[in-house]
């Protein structure tokens, strides 16, 4: 028994040693739970002060993102009233001028709205940034002179040499061509370079005396000199921005191996004549037509022969290679036929109009019924890559719409029947073409000419017209360059933003070559639009009546708007 005492007092003496023990582990325990608890407590101090810090970060951030946003929205908005204001200023004291008469703009409210409706109306569809680039696309082209598209040379034209025929009065062509990087050759006579305004953009201006009378009598002489240039620069392309060397420019071309037309089908384009037979030919309607060789030598008969073949009188007399309405009009009467042909031999002046060294011959032709389109194409190798209806005029010529008031269906029985006469009877391949077209519910479209050549008319003449009217974005000008250097040239479809209706106060039954006010309606639909100008028209211009010619409203408005810009930039900046 007594051993069993001892073990017990052992294990007490053991258990008495290692409570101190485990008290003391207890202790660290708790300690080190007690600092871990600190630590923790710390770092989620930590973490909630950095939250804190990164909170008010991010709403400083967020403040100063909105001071930037505001400020871009106050630029942006100033920059859009002021450039508004300026032009609703300049507007008025612009000379716009459509073909030849001087536009204003009597509905003045109504234009203004629209012009609003329709900005808002692009800037929503398109975006800001399209807006600023077609802002750079005007500052551009209207006063630095260059490309639209291109500020700087394009690597697809730079250095190529492009040979030109005549041309030298159409800065507008050759300016631009030059900041492309294009090297021009230009051929002309000596007197129509415009006194050296033409030397800084070609690299070689080549002076050939009576060139138009030479391109008709001796194109061999030209080809001569062609051929010693060639030598020199080897030509990649060969245009002209002339009618009449139409059929020069292919007959080089052909001999040269450059792109253009056939000479076969730029001589028919280039006489009226041919091209009608041509037309008859192919069962396209035109007008009906008489030759009358030499008009100061025409008898009685011929002349009752001329009114038989044409159906009668009234007709339309004109020149077989005229150009611009020269000598050109209607005519009721056997004795007024007689005198037009004796004023129009009398007028002839080969200096001012030197086509006619081609010759005097005049066509008369019997009138169409309907309204008269113009229309624009581009060919390139034999297909029709672009095209526009760019204007239409009403059929008693008081008026004139951009673009036209057709429906595509007409359109298209227009389009179809024009590119059956260029490509399949004409045989013009290349480049760019002028069509002019009667078009009448009943008959359908009557083909009246084609010219081998730019468009003269309001909306080819300047890139912002295209800009704010043309049914497609394209630059007239340096699509003739890039073609005649067989590349494709930059053109966009697109909605145009604008409608433009005109009314002439005094009509013309020749053209729209009478010099005198007009008034322009814009819009945003060409029905619209048109209404409305003839509603004012009908109103307004009656026999007796002087319209006073008003821009209180534009300049107000202009005042207005600057006000507003500054406005917002003083409050948002």
């Amino acid at each position: 028994m007594p051993p069993k005492k001892i073990k017990n007092k052992k294990r007490n003496k053991k258990q008495s040693k290692q409570q101190p023990k485990k008290a003391n582990q207890k202790k660290q325990q708790v300690g080190k739970i007690k600092k871990q608890n600190q630590k923790k407590q710390i770092t989620n101090n930590d973490k909630t002060k950095t939250k804190k810090q990164t909170q008010n970060k991010n709403k400083n951030k967020n403040k100063s993102k909105n001071k930037k946003n505001h400020k871009c929205l106050a630029v942006t908005l100033f920059f859009i009233f002021l450039l508004t204001g300026v032009v609703f200023l300049i507007f008025p004291k612009l000379d716009i001028t459509v073909h030849s008469c001087n536009a204003h703009f009597p509905k003045q409210a109504e234009t203004m709205k629209s012009m609003f409706i329709t900005f808002f109306r692009y800037l929503k569809n398109e975006g800001v940034l399209e807006f600023f680039r077609l802002v750079k696309y005007v500052v551009t082209s209207e006063i630095f002179g260059r490309p639209p598209f291109n500020f700087g040379v394009d690597p697809r034209v730079e250095n190529k040499t492009l040979l030109v025929i005549g041309g030298s009065y159409i800065p507008q062509f050759l300016r631009p061509s030059k900041h492309l990087g294009i090297k021009i050759v230009l051929i002309d006579e000596p007197g129509r370079n415009n006194e050296g305004k033409t030397r800084p953009w070609v690299v070689e201006f080549v002076s050939v005396p009576d060139l138009n009378l030479v391109s008709v009598s001796n194109r061999s002489k030209i080809l001569k000199i062609v051929e010693e240039l060639d030598e020199k620069y080897h030509f990649d392309g060969i245009t002209t921005l002339v009618e009449d060397h139409g059929p020069l420019m292919s007959y080089l071309a052909e001999r040269l191996g450059l792109v253009a037309s056939p000479e076969r089908a730029a001589s028919i384009a280039r006489d009226k004549n041919l091209f009608r037979a041509k037309v008859m030919e192919s069962n396209v309607r035109g007008p009906r037509f008489y030759k009358i060789q030499n008009p100061l030598e025409i008898d009685e008969s011929e002349i009752d022969l001329a009114i038989e073949k044409v159906g009668g009188l009234p007709a339309f007399l004109k020149p077989n290679y005229g150009v611009g309405a020269f000598a050109a009009g209607k005519v009721n009467t056997k004795e007024e036929l007689t005198s037009k042909l004796e004023e129009f031999i009398g007028s002839i002046d080969y200096e001012d109009r030197p086509i006619y060294h081609y010759g005097q011959d005049m066509i008369l032709e019997s009138l169409l019924q309907g309204w008269e389109i113009q229309l624009e194409l581009m060919l390139y190798h034999g297909e029709v890559i672009y095209h526009s209806f760019s204007s239409q005029y009403s059929k008693d010529r008081e008026w004139i719409i951009f673009p036209v008031n057709l429906t595509l269906a007409q359109q298209n029985e227009i389009l179809d029947n024009v590119k059956k006469i260029i490509l399949d009877v004409v045989g013009l391949t290349h480049g760019v073409v002028h069509i002019e077209v009667f078009y009448d519910e009943e008959k359908g479209p009557q083909i009246v000419e084609i010219n081998n050549r730019l468009s003269r008319g309001f909306l080819a003449l300047r890139f912002v017209h295209q800009l704010l009217l043309g049914p497609q974005e394209v630059d007239y000008f340096t699509s003739v360059a890039y073609l005649a250097l067989d590349i494709v040239p930059h053109m966009r479809e697109r909605t145009p933003p604008y409608v433009l209706s005109v009314f002439m106060h005094q009509p013309s039954k020749v053209g729209w070559e009478t010099y005198c006010p007009c008034a322009g309606f814009f819009g945003t639909s060409t029905e619209k639009t048109l209404q409305t100008g003839i509603d004012w028209y009908q109103e307004n211009i009656m026999p007796g009546n002087d319209y006073v010619i008003s821009n209180l409203f534009f300049n107000t408005t202009g005042a207005v708007l600057i006000l507003i810009a500054a406005t917002l930039l003083f409050f948002f900046w």
